[in-house]
């Protein structure tokens, strides 16, 4: 049975933990998730049975190691800066890496030592040039199975419209010519999928005809977004969270500031009503200001079910 250890249990860790475990059976594989929220770690496996929840803090060294030397593969979902500890502990017990951040100066400086151990550390596995590229082989592979043909593939890095999403889901029909899929990421590095019609030579009238019929969800509500600072704050500074709201969001609730116990407990800080801030397009803004907690640590803020990042202070 191959181990895997996933370092990280926040958002962006919660599909690839549902991928890995869907295929646990088929791939026999050992799923370890640490973190210093267990709780939270536990609520993304449920019951299955191919996987357990550690305590895990990656400034503890004793720890990081032994969850280290007891997996085959480390995948590292901690923020970039985080990831060099993970990754010379890979070289000392001889284990592959993968990230989902580019690669720093500080890790290429290992290349030589992971060639000369036999290991893969696989970086920026992110929107570009990763997951982008393999969801869109994903949508080429399928139009070529019905038979469609590619005329023309380009990238522009970004996302995909979905069809299994009912938020994601679009439909593009060309009453008079081919549609292309056009992805151009070689040509910017923050564009856009494109679909595209060519015009036919000489003509003047009616060259391109789309149907565009976009999926709409009666009454949807964005959910809540809480912006933070991604370097984390000085003890001495200002400390200011906004939290972004759909203009039809009317639950207004506490926002409350939770600081990060070495059991990985999260003890509240502070708790409030937000502040008004004002209304700007179709969202709605208020602020959180917690700027008289000094003490260092680790902290995130939670509104309703959503929660920040784990952030130093």
């Amino acid at each position: 049975m191959r181990k895997i250890l996933i370092i990280g249990a926040g958002k962006s860790s919660s599909y690839l933990i549902k991928y890995l475990l869907d295929k646990s059976q088929s791939e026999n594989l050992h799923i370890t998730i640490g973190d210093l929220n267990i709780a939270n770690a536990k609520k993304l496996i449920g019951d299955h049975i191919d996987t357990d929840v550690i305590h895990l803090d990656v400034f503890n060294t004793d720890s990081r190691n032994a969850a280290i030397q007891n997996a085959d593969i480390v995948v590292s979902m901690l923020p970039a800066r985080f990831h060099i500890e993970v990754a010379k502990d890979c070289i000392t017990y001889k284990k592959h890496m993968v990230t989902a951040s580019y690669v720093s100066e500080e890790m290429q400086a290992l290349d030589k030592d992971a060639k000369a151990n036999g290991l893969i550390f696989m970086n920026e596995i992110g929107v570009d040039p990763g997951l982008d590229h393999m969801s869109a082989m994903q949508v080429i592979d399928s139009i070529r199975d019905k038979g469609g043909k590619m005329i023309l593939f380009e990238s522009f890095t970004g996302g995909l419209v979905a069809p299994e999403s009912e938020l994601q889901r679009i439909s593009i029909e060309s009453m008079n010519g081919d549609l292309a899929l056009l992805d151009g990421s070689l040509k910017h590095n923050n564009g856009w999928f494109v679909i595209r019609s060519l015009v036919p030579a000489n003509t003047t009238k009616g060259a391109i005809q789309w149907v565009i019929t976009p999926n709409t969800i009666p009454d949807w509500v964005a959910d809540p977004i809480v912006h933070v600072s991604q370097v984390g704050y000085h003890p001495d500074q200002e400390k200011v969270a906004f939290l972004e709201l759909h203009k039809n969001d009317n639950n207004i609730q506490e926002i409350s500031l939770q600081k990060i116990e070495a059991d990985g407990q999260k003890v509240t800080v502070k708790k409030q009503a937000p502040e008004e801030w004002g209304k700007y397009m179709r969202y709605h803004y208020l602020t959180f200001d917690f700027s008289e907690v000094t003490g260092s640590g680790m902290y995130c803020i939670q509104y309703g079910d959503a929660q920040t990042a784990f952030g130093c202070i």
